[in-house]
């Protein structure tokens, strides 16, 4: 998947300074030019490897707007990936995200988000195929989350989520997904520095295409939170989560588990941040991780990520991540025989990013990138190795 190629330059981008609007002006434009070198782009097995050159010119248009007790906020970028020598697999690119914060009543507030993408996703490791034609993936996502204060130390707060994911040729089809979701919990302040929640979430909907009749599912879950503020430097946010995923007519994919994560942020120094965390999760079409950004069906994952940054002067920041992931396999989406396999990917990312001017920053980033699989694996997943280098220039109008 060529996400995974920008990937780095997505992280740097992040890292960079971010959008002040100037006192009055909500409007901000900006544009950028990336330049990535990829050693793997089709992220092949072994001698199947092939290298690339891809230069991404993008723009970017921002809103940021109060109006009485309403605040929205808009972001909407447009790429251009252009191949040196696989031109086949140059693609257009986008991306939205728009939220509305609002107050209808009296201690009641809203959050409405709405979150469109295009990206290129070339190849599917889960699939264990290697692909030879670009494909785009679409993605959009609408969510509406509502929480209701009252005089004691209780919330309430529910919403509703709805996502869709389209792909662009009939190879990655059995990847299109529908999915909805909705929630109702309970949130507990037990002082400044701690709060507990519990909520229960259905779940249902449908990979169309899959199968003769498509594959549908329903899900219910109970997760319990907690957020603990540790101390002025460090925080503890934890989730424990018990699931339960029916399938129709794929029977095979049916299953009751836990899932659940630990995040712990700390902050030792003024310029030093750090996170670490780890996950366990079996969501249907959830992220694999979050460096990758990639899609997934398997059973389950289990994830380990460390972040740091270091903020080195006032313009110049570094940050590392590291990322180890582990599959249990599920190939009943590929109407395949199941097997007992495992795959693990690590990545580890370095990056320095400086920010010449208020408008004006400069960024450059390494990444590697391998997988290896065990057990029964064959036509579930598959070993390869990529390292990926990538520079960005980011200018601004405000």
């Amino acid at each position: 998947m060529h996400l995974v190629a920008l990937s780095p330059l997505a992280a740097a981008a992040l890292l960079a300074a971010p959008v002040a609007h100037a006192e009055g002006n909500p409007w901000a434009l900006g544009s950028s030019l990336n330049l990535i070198h990829d050693s793997n782009v089709l992220r092949a097995p072994g001698a199947l490897a092939q290298s690339d050159t891809i230069a991404t010119l993008g723009v970017q248009g921002q809103l940021d707007q109060r109006f009485g007790r309403q605040h929205l906020l808009l972001d909407a970028r447009l790429d251009r990936s252009q191949y040196q020598d696989r031109s086949d697999l140059d693609y257009t690119g986008f991306k939205v995200n728009a939220r509305l914060d609002f107050e209808p009543g009296e201690r009641l507030f809203g959050a409405l988000t709405l979150d469109s993408t295009q990206v290129a996703f070339n190849y599917d490791p889960a699939s264990g195929n290697t692909p030879t034609a670009q494909n785009l993936e679409r993605t959009h996502r609408l969510a509406l989350r509502m929480k209701q204060g009252v005089v004691t130390r209780w919330t309430l707060e529910g919403g509703f989520d709805a996502l869709r994911r389209d792909e662009s040729t009939p190879d990655f089809a059995y990847r299109e997904l529908q999915r909805d979701s909705a929630d109702l919990g309970v949130r507990y302040q037990h002082s400044p520095d701690l709060s507990v929640g519990a909520l229960v979430r259905h779940s249902w909907g449908r990979y169309p295409n899959v199968g003769a009749t498509g594959d549908d599912f329903r899900r219910t879950d109970l997760e319990a939170s907690a957020t603990w503020q540790v101390s002025g430097a460090s925080a503890l946010d934890l989730r424990l989560t018990g699931g339960s995923e029916h399938h129709t007519p794929t029977t095979t994919r049916s299953f009751s588990r836990w899932s659940g994560s630990a995040q712990w942020r700390w902050q030792p120094t003024g310029k030093l941040s750090l996170s670490t965390r780890l996950a366990r999760d079996s969501d249907t079409g959830s992220n694999d991780t979050v460096l990758l950004g990639t899609y997934s069906d398997a059973r389950v994952r289990t994830t380990l990520e460390l972040s740091g940054v270091w903020q080195a002067t006032s313009k110049v920041r570094a940050f590392t991540q590291l990322s180890a992931s582990r599959r249990s396999l599920d190939a009943s989406l590929q109407a395949q025989s199941l097997g007992a396999g495992h795959d693990t990917t690590q990545i580890a990312r370095l990056g320095l990013d400086y920010q010449m001017l208020r408008n004006f920053s400069l960024g450059c980033s390494l990444a590697r990138e391998k997988r290896d699989v065990s057990g029964n694996s064959l036509g579930l997943s598959y070993a390869y190795a990529a390292t990926t280098g990538s520079c960005f220039a980011q200018i601004w109008l405000r």
